[in-house]
């Protein structure tokens, strides 16, 4: 015994399945980007005034995402810096840093204000004791609810789309 199943206009059915492939990957990306816009912000509020209290906002302003990957297996952003001081603030440091030597202005010389003028100062080690300070992985874990909330419903319409 044997069942035969035949789908009349499966021509069309396949294409209806592939454009809603297309939509609901259209729908994801666009909800890993809002995502990533989202937690970028956070980070950058956060250096700001509540984690760090930049002056500069050399840091803040470097801050960043970016769309890494974008095929079949994944879709998925990353924000980050590319500063060289991001990490030690991020993740905090103990230990030995190493000074190279280097040109330092100086302004004031036996509690007296003089000429601006540049001295050389040799290099040298420190020890040095940076607490942490998170802004990314802090941001990333404030927004999670959020992102999976906001990747959930792009998947929900696309399921709902007629």
């Amino acid at each position: 015994m044997s069942v035969e199943v035949r789908i009349i206009g499966g021509d069309r059915v396949v294409a209806n399945l592939a454009a809603l492939k297309v939509e609901a990957r259209a729908m994801l990306r666009r909800a890993v980007i809002a995502s990533a816009i989202d937690v970028q912000g956070v980070a950058r509020r956060k250096l700001a005034g509540e984690v760090l209290k930049e002056r500069t906002h050399h840091l803040h302003d470097s801050v960043h995402y970016a769309l890494v990957r974008d095929d079949d297996a994944a879709i998925s952003a990353v924000v980050g810096t590319d500063v060289a001081y991001a990490a030690i603030h991020e993740y905090g440091f103990d230990g030995v840093e190493q000074v190279r030597a280097h040109l330092r202005r100086i302004t004031m010389a036996f509690g007296r204000a003089i000429s601006p003028r540049e001295i050389a100062v040799g290099a040298f080690s420190r020890r040095m004791h940076m607490p942490e300070r998170s802004y990314l992985r802090s941001a990333l874990a404030e927004r999670a609810a959020a992102t999976a909330a906001r990747i959930q419903a792009a998947i929900e319409t696309t399921v709902k789309a007629p």
